[in-house]
């Protein structure tokens, strides 16, 4: 399993780039509730509308293809610097976390961490 996490003090964030090729190429929709995102009052920036530290969006498979297609560098939001990190597929879903500390995150499972 693929997951996006955040490599820096900050937060996770990812570039109007990749809004833009979700939005183009995944037909994820502006201003409604799902897979979708919120733009701010001006429509230049775009905010994901879902809880963005959830392991089911951080692995979901429109946003790594996203983020692989238009490269980490270029991906990273403002206060960003992402990092996708392969886990076994045999590890249980449900015992995984994204920890954070200051926005510098690690997917960790009992006993085990990565990135």
């Amino acid at each position: 399993m693929k997951i996006v996490i955040n490599k820096c003090h900050g937060g996770f964030g990812v570039s109007t780039e990749v809004f833009n090729y979700l939005i183009e190429n995944k037909k994820w929709v502006v201003g409604e509730y799902g897979k979708i995102m919120l733009s701010d009052a001006l429509g230049e920036r775009y905010f994901f509308n879902d809880d963005d530290y959830t392991l089911k969006f951080r692995s979901d498979p429109d946003l790594i293809e996203a983020i692989e297609s238009v490269g980490l560098e270029q991906s990273s939001g403002e206060y960003s610097k992402l990092r996708i990190v392969e886990i076994p597929d045999e590890i249980n879903p449900d015992k995984i976390i994204i920890d954070d500390f200051n926005g510098l995150e690690q997917v960790k499972e009992v006993g085990r961490s990565w990135g």
